[in-house]
């Protein structure tokens, strides 16, 4: 995102919050029950932190009134107790809502925070993470002697995901932690699979998720890679040590061999290629055993003939 869209942005949220306290409001004081006061003070204090009050009553209640965005209703029974809590306000006429700004940025980072955490998860149920992990699925069904291992340079690890993006969430809740505009930028890129390269903390990864699977089948070693970048794309490959198993895949045209790598034509690999690529596999290993199972024959015969 661009400085000028940042800039846009950051105004935009500000006029919404103005806005929400420009609208003129009633709230109740009850004793033991200043939920809904204290969270209509967190909105007026978004706004500004200082405000003219006025007190106002009739034969019923008291209301007091912060300038035209705000009336506090209180029932006369209960006007002694509101008066304990809030007796320096009512002398001054002026209130300060410093603290009250203090609670709501923290309110709403710890909203942020958890939005955050639940559209990182969301991620790993949608495509291209959910393409990775299909073909991992795939892939261990397949070669059943295969081990994850810990991919280095990824946000997140197919290995550990969640774990991951817990340890992530708090890392970012540190470092943003005075900046609620970046925190929502980034939910907001999240939720629709945008870009992240703008945000610094992640630019530090290679990648946003990876995985890789190493196996053994038949003797042929071979890895299983994936990655996604911070910019969503997708990226699969399988190393494969067996140069034999390579010769044979050469003539594919689902893939493409690049040295001890193969890649698919397009950004995943085909739905029937890993149970090609096993036949493959069960073909080469059962010639070799027919040719050895031959030259041992032939030699034997001819060792009978001396």
């Amino acid at each position: 995102m661009s400085m000028p869209e940042l800039a846009d942005h950051i105004m935009n949220k500000l006029n919404e919050t103005v806005a929400e306290t420009t609208v003129s409001a009633n709230v109740a004081y009850l004793p033991g029950g200043f939920s809904k006061v204290s969270s209509a003070l967190k909105t007026l204090a978004r706004a500004k932190t200082k405000w003219k009050i006025e007190v106002l009553e009739d034969a019923d209640e008291f209301n007091v009134q912060f300038e035209q965005d705000l009336g506090i209703k209180i029932p006369r029974q209960h006007w002694q107790s509101f008066s304990n809590d809030f007796g320096e306000i009512l002398q001054t006429g002026v209130l300060s809502l410093e603290s009250q700004l203090k609670e709501a940025e923290e309110d709403n980072q710890e909203k942020l925070l958890v939005e955050l955490k639940s559209n990182f998860l969301k991620l790993l149920s949608r495509d291209p993470i959910k393409t990775i992990d299909q073909q991992i699925s795939k892939w261990v069904s397949l070669f059943p002697k295969s081990t994850s291992q810990a991919s280095t340079g990824s946000a997140i690890s197919a290995k550990s995901s969640r774990k991951d993006i817990e340890l992530l969430v708090g890392k970012l809740s540190r470092v943003y932690k005075d900046d609620t505009g970046y925190l929502e930028l980034l939910t907001t890129a999240l939720k629709n699979k945008e870009p992240l390269n703008a945000f610094e903390e992640l630019k530090k990864y290679d990648y946003l998720y990876a995985t890789k699977i190493k196996s053994v089948y038949e003797g042929v070693h071979m890895k299983l890679q994936g990655d996604i970048n911070l910019s969503f794309d997708l990226n699969m490959s399988i190393y494969i040590e067996n140069q034999q198993v390579l010769d044979e895949l050469g003539d594919a045209k689902s893939v493409k061999v690049v040295g001890k790598q193969v890649l698919p034509v397009g950004n995943r690999f085909p739905k029937r290629f890993f149970k090609y690529l096993k036949d493959t596999i069960i073909d080469i290993e059962e010639k070799a055993e027919t040719e050895k199972a031959e030259a041992e024959k032939k030699e034997k015969e001819e060792s009978e003939k001396l």
